[in-house]
């Protein structure tokens, strides 16, 4: 098994709208061949942050797919380092 763990800085104006889409984004990552479970959580000390928890069989399509679909919503740190 692979965690994958993903800070995600979200524009102030585009929380609300992120925590709603993210129930379809959730519905998307799913789908992903190699997923297994995903939990987001918010973080209680920096506003407007949020830490994605993705575990998955094997890495190879992870961040192709799932940077282009968060980075709609102004993400940043999404990227593997």
């Amino acid at each position: 098994m692979i965690l994958k763990v993903a800070i995600l800085n979200v524009k102030p104006e585009k929380a609300s709208t992120f925590e709603r889409d993210f129930q379809t984004t959730g519905q998307y990552i799913s789908s992903i061949e190699g997923y297994i479970r995903h939990t987001l959580n918010k973080c209680t000390e920096v506003t407007n942050q949020y830490i994605l928890l993705v575990e998955w069989t094997t890495v190879e399509v992870v961040y192709s797919e799932l940077s282009e679909l968060l980075l709609g919503f102004g993400l940043r740190g999404c990227k593997p380092r």
